[in-house]
């Protein structure tokens, strides 16, 4: 249900891109571990789809060893790009790591439908 989230966070996530309604127009950002394959494959196909419909993407890779205020400047500096997607790869660990970044929180927090 794309219409009723103004901005989606998906972690770990392998989104069904065979009915991708609404993915393309949302403003979201996908983190994968990047030793999970088909997180990275659907992560991969993701972009593809984005790139199809003319979404530009903001991509990062990010170590989960560093510390939380340097995951969080990285999730600043990217997200300040103003893409409506970004999509992150996260070594060194699982994409849950992503829940502990206080940057990507807070730009979930903050997104607005209007």
């Amino acid at each position: 249900h794309p219409g009723l989230f103004a901005g989606v966070l998906l972690v770990g996530g392998r989104p069904d891109l065979a009915d991708p309604v609404g993915l393309a127009d949302s403003t979201l950002v996908s983190v994968v571990a990047a030793d999970d394959r088909a997180a990275v494959a659907a992560q991969s196909a993701l972009e593809d789809l984005l790139a199809k419909r003319h979404v530009t993407c903001a991509t990062a890779t990010w170590q989960t060893a560093w510390s939380s205020a340097r995951l969080s400047a990285s999730a600043t500096s990217v997200l300040a790009q103003g893409d409506r997607a970004t999509l992150v790869r996260l070594e060194g660990g699982g994409a849950v790591n992503a829940y502990r970044i206080p940057r990507l929180r807070e730009w979930l927090l903050r997104q607005s439908a209007t």
